[in-house]
């Protein structure tokens, strides 16, 4: 997930990738991964960043906040999908596992039934 703002002043501004990770000092690939929000922003960052763009640190601290806990709902949302996909499936096998057995119960009550009216019958 993209941090948009770090997008857009970078874009805005007329930089490439390269030219603000020389700014930040540090290599093209930690700036990508600190844009698409691979890696946290620490606050030395952003205070680099904010002179860079002229606007105060707290925008790309909240920025960087607001990501952290977007990528953490999700990670959380897929984990309860999986979990719930993971009881579903129980559910699934149990219930067959349920109706096979109740099926097997009235097979063998009918076959008593069956067999106590043959004994009547017979007598």
């Amino acid at each position: 997930m993209k941090n948009v703002l770090m997008q857009v002043l970078r874009e805005t501004h007329g930089y490439n990738k390269k030219q603000i990770a020389d700014k930040l000092g540090m290599t093209p690939q930690d700036y990508i991964e600190l844009e698409t929000s691979l890696v946290a922003m620490t606050p030395e960052q952003a205070y680099q960043l904010a002179a860079v763009y002229n606007i105060h640190q707290e925008y790309f601290l909240e920025s960087s906040r607001q990501l952290e806990l977007l990528l953490t709902r999700n990670a959380v949302v897929q984990q309860q999908q999986s979990e719930i996909e993971h009881f579903r499936q129980f559910m699934f096998i149990h219930k067959e596992l349920f109706l096979d057995s109740v099926w097997k119960k009235k097979t063998e009550v009918n076959d008593e039934n069956v067999s106590d009216e043959q004994e009547i019958t017979h007598q």
